[in-house]
């Protein structure tokens, strides 16, 4: 659905990114994820067609340079959402209804289930009021390929769990594509298909199941590990820290791999652990092997 071909983009000799390729297919959330200042909202603003870049960037095999109706099916919830200073969502409702298709019977409904006032002012509501206000207007839109920008900002921990069933629930029925970037690590990893890393060029992507299956997590209580280091491989152990007896390593190693290696050395304990995606951004983000 999405391909974007050796995008770079620099603003005068500042170059924020740099040769960036990857696509996304139908109906799939990926997490865009990166420090701040890896060029995350740069990136979504090339795709939304706000900003000129080099590269090429298609969707629907069409690209959306001065394309319109491409631009159409896009839609971006901007980490600084601007509203006019009198608008209320019943008056941004009839302006988005004058530009877009626009599902009245959607917008209805993500407005009572996250309970906005229609007829307040906007620029009353809290920062994660807007935002809900802003996915509103998205869902309503119903766009092919939805941006968001720092997607669980100013939103509480009740409040972002079903945010993230309206998301899913909405792309099953649309079928729509999904593109979010947040800090939120944790929250990523319960709705994201696949993920890329970003530090102005993209320097890790894939699946986020593979990710899960492809690395395991140790807590090992022992006197000493030089026997388990040794049929792990020293060049298989990204992260390893050790208290006293206990010690605990991630590897680059299925789980099925890691019990049959512990079964034949029998430590005084161990415990298999489930690696995080937030853990795996971190160790991915420092480079190389970190030891404790």
């Amino acid at each position: 659905m999405l391909q974007v071909k050796h995008l770079s983009k620099s603003f005068g000799s500042d170059l924020v990114l740099d040769d960036c390729s990857f696509e996304i297919p139908k109906s799939r959330v990926v997490g865009l994820v990166g420090s701040n200042g890896a060029g995350k909202t740069t990136l979504l603003k090339c795709i939304q067609g706000v900003y000129d870049f080099s590269g090429e960037i298609l969707f629907a095999n069409e690209k959306i340079v001065e394309n319109n109706k491409i631009k159409s099916k896009i839609f971006l919830v901007s980490d600084a959402n601007w509203f006019p200073f009198n608008a209320t969502m019943k008056s941004m409702e009839e302006l988005y209804a004058t530009f877009y298709h626009f599902n009245s019977i959607r917008y209805k409904k993500y407005v009572a289930i996250f309970n906005l006032d229609i007829h307040k002012k906007i620029n009353e509501f809290s920062k994660g009021m807007t935002r809900l206000a802003c996915v509103c207007f998205a869902l309503a839109v119903e766009p092919e390929l939805l941006l968001i920008d720092e997607v669980f900002d100013g939103l509480d921990p009740k409040v972002r769990q079903v945010f993230k069933r309206c998301i899913i629930e909405d792309m099953d029925e649309t079928k729509m594509s999904v593109l979010v970037s947040s800090h939120a690590l944790r929250e990523l990893e319960d709705i994201c298909d696949e993920f890329i890393f970003l530090n102005k060029t993209i320097y890790t992507q894939g699946n986020v199941q593979d990710l899960k299956q492809n690395y395991s997590k140790v807590q090992v209580i022992s006197d000493d590990i030089s026997r388990l280091i040794e049929l792990i491989g020293d060049d298989k152990i990204v992260h390893r820290k050790t208290s006293g007896k206990v010690h605990i390593l991630i590897c680059n190693i299925n789980k099925d791999i890691m019990f049959d290696i512990m079964e034949k050395i029998q430590p005084q304990f161990y415990e298999c652990l489930p690696i995080t995606f937030e853990e795996y951004y971190l160790l991915v983000d420092e480079g190389g092997n970190q030891n404790e």
